[in-house]
C-alpha cells in the first residue's frame, strides 16, 4: 500500500547511493538517521522524491563489462523509509540485472514508497508517478538519456528504464498531463564532474517546458549545476550527490574476474541542493510555487548538513549567468527539436560507452577531466568576454 498522500510541499533531492561493504556496515552498526537534519529544514509534511542511484539486493552478478556495478545491501534499506517517490530512471538501478531491480522494486512497494523511470516494458517506464500534494496531482516522470552509459533500457518488449529523447518525453509529459494537474520530468543526464550543462540538456529541458512541464529537475554529474527561470517555470538542471558513500565499484570481466575501483568523493561531490515546491492554487489554475533551495555536504558520516551557498566549491552565480549568456545567444540550436546524435564507442564487443566525441579519449582519467574542463572553462570565457565588447 502506497503511503498516504497527505503532504503540503514535495522536496526533489538528487544522487542517493549507499553502495558497498563500508555503507552496510556502517549503517548496520550505527543504525543512524540519515534524515535527522532534513526533516528539521524541509518539516514532516513534505515528500521526498530522490534518485535512488543504485539497487537494493542480494543478487551476486553484475552486467558484465561495466566499469562500476553499483549495489546497497537490503538490510541497510531501512534508510528508503523516508521517501515518498523513488527515482529509478537512471544508469545503475540495472546494474545486477532484472534479479536487482525487481527486488528493489519490492521493497519500495513493500515499504509503501511510489517510484518512476522504471517499468516492464517501455509505455510502463515512462508512466508518472502520482503524489498528492495539496490536493493536487503531481505527476513524476523518469528518463535517463543514453550518454550515462546505462545498459538498462527499456524497449516495447523489454523491461528497463525510460531512455531519454525528444519524441518520448514529449510522449511522457503528454501521458502524465492526462491523470495530472502538474507534470515534472526527472531526468538523467549531462557530464559527469561538470557544474555547466551541456548544450542538449538545455534544449531538451525547454523542449519539455514547451510541452507542458511544469518544472524540470535532473542529475548524473556529482555535482551541483547551473539552474534557470525559462517560461515561468523551474529548471535545475543538475541536483548534486545528496549521499553517496566511498566505496568501490565492482567491474565483473568476461572471464567471471572482479576488479575493484575506487570510488572516490571530492568536495565538490559532497555537495547537493535541495529543492521544495509547493502549490499555488491563485486564479483557479494550480501552479508549482518555489519555497527554498537549501545547500547539502555530506561526509563519512553519512547524515547530510546543511551547507551555505557562499561555501559552495565553485561559483553557482557565475555558472547561472554563463547559462544566460549561452540561451541569448544560441536561440537556433534550443529551438531545434531533432533528435540527439550520440556516438557511441565499442567495448569487448559490446556498446558500452556513449558520449561526445571530444570526450571519449579525453575524459579517460582524472587529470585529463581537470585539464579539460579548465580549457573549456577558458574558451567560454573568452568568448563571453568577446560578446560583452
Amino acid at each position: 500500500m502506497d503511503k498516504l498522500d497527505k503532504h503540503k510541499t514535495i522536496t526533489f533531492f538528487g544522487d542517493f547511493s549507499l553502495s558497498g561493504k563500508f555503507a552496510h556496515e556502517f549503517l548496520t552498526e550505527n543504525e543512524i538517521n540519515i534524515w535527522k537534519n532534513v526533516r528539521n529544514i524541509i518539516g514532516k509534511e513534505s515528500a521526498i522524491a530522490i534518485n535512488i542511484e543504485s539497487p537494493y539486493t542480494s543478487e551476486s552478478k553484475g552486467i558484465p563489462y561495466k566499469w562500476a556495478n553499483l549495489k546497497a545491501n537490503p538490510k541497510i534499506s531501512y534508510v528508503l523509509d523516508e521517501i515518498s517517490v523513488g527515482i529509478l530512471g537512471n544508469n545503475h538501478i540495472g546494474d545486477f540485472g532484472l534479479e536487482g531491480v525487481q527486488e528493489t522494486v519490492g521493497i519500495l512497494k513493500r515499504k509503501g514508497i511510489k517510484y518512476a523511470g522504471y517499468g516492464n516494458n517501455i509505455q510502463e517506464a515512462i508512466e508518472p508517478s502520482v503524489i498528492i500534494i495539496d490536493d493536487v496531482k503531481i505527476g513524476i516522470i523518469s528518463l535517463c538519456c543514453p550518454t550515462t552509459n546505462g545498459q538498462f533500457f527499456a524497449t516495447h518488449n523489454r523491461s528497463g528504464v525510460a531512455p531519454l529523447g525528444l519524441n518520448l518525453l514529449k510522449e511522457a509529459i503528454a501521458k502524465a498531463k492526462l491523470v495530472c494537474d502538474l507534470v515534472i520530468p526527472y531526468l538523467h543526464w549531462g557530464i559527469e564532474l561538470l557544474h555547466d550543462p551541456t548544450p542538449d540538456q538545455i534544449r531538451l529541458a525547454h523542449y519539455a517546458i514547451k510541452c507542458g512541464a511544469d518544472a524540470v529537475l535532473g542529475c548524473h554529474s556529482h555535482t551541483i549545476q547551473s539552474f534557470e527561470l525559462f517560461d515561468g517555470k523551474w529548471i535545475f538542471y543538475g541536483l548534486g550527490n545528496f549521499l553517496f558513500a566511498p566505496d568501490f565499484g565492482n567491474q565483473i570481466l568476461a572471464d567471471g574476474q572482479i576488479v575493484e575501483h575506487p570510488v572516490t568523493n571530492e568536495k565538490q561531490n559532497r555537495e547537493s541542493l535541495s529543492v521544495i515546491f509547493s502549490i499555488n492554487k491563485c486564479n483557479g489554475n494550480p501552479t508549482l510555487a518555489l519555497d527554498n533551495i537549501t545547500y547539502w555536504y555530506s561526509d563519512d558520516k553519512l547524515i547530510p548538513k546543511p551547507l551555505k551557498e557562499a561555501d559552495l566549491y565553485f561559483q553557482l552565480k557565475e555558472s547561472n549567468w554563463k547559462l544566460k549568456q549561452f540561451n541569448k545567444y544560441n536561440s537556433d540550436f534550443l529551438t531545434n527539436e531533432e533528435e540527439p546524435i550520440l556516438l557511441a564507442k565499442i567495448n569487448n564487443g559490446i556498446i558500452s560507452y556513449y558520449n561526445l566525441p571530444q570526450l571519449i579519449d579525453i575524459s579517460k582519467t582524472k587529470i585529463m577531466k581537470s585539464i579539460f574542463r579548465r580549457i573549456m572553462n577558458y574558451i567560454f570565457n573568452k568568448t563571453l568576454n568577446l560578446m560583452k565588447r
